[in-house]
């Protein structure tokens, strides 16, 4: 799908009557062959808390680009993966070419091509973790040819 070697957080358009946290769930399958849940986090929100605690799946940030003229609204979510997982072949649609690579956080922040990309995965690894960066996460890359 790409043709540069752009590192980046799996993402993609939702479908019709989907709602974003399982569009979320289903493109980072899609794009990455692992199966992933959404990790509940205590962060601020402005939804609605209806459980009393204060954790929630809510999306962990929104942003903007626009490419050729098109906006594109993107919602973040944080999520778990285990990455000692075989990843299932064969999840990527026609035309996505998406190689997935497991960094630890310090390598993954600084691998990524869209600051975005960085600010958000900062923001979900200081939830998660705190600021302590040795935990892994897992980012799509277009395979690397030799």
């Amino acid at each position: 799908m790409l043709s540069t070697n752009e590192i980046l957080l799996p993402k993609g358009r939702k479908d019709e009557d989907e709602c974003l946290k399982a569009a979320a769930l289903r493109e980072t399958y899609e794009e990455t062959g692992y199966s992933a849940t959404i990790l509940p986090l205590n962060t601020p929100t402005h939804a609605t808390n209806r459980t009393g605690d204060g954790e929630h799946e809510e999306p962990i940030a929104v942003t903007q680009r626009v490419k050729n003229g098109v906006l594109k609204i993107i919602f973040w979510y944080a999520a778990r993966v285990n990455s000692q997982e075989v990843p299932k072949q064969g999840t990527q649609q026609e035309g996505e070419d998406f190689e997935s690579i497991w960094l630890d956080c310090t390598q993954g922040l600084a691998a990524l091509t869209f600051n975005d990309d960085r600010e958000v995965a900062q923001l979900a690894i200081n939830a998660a973790f705190g600021p302590h960066r040795g935990h892994e996460f897992i980012t799509t890359s277009p395979p690397t040819t030799a």
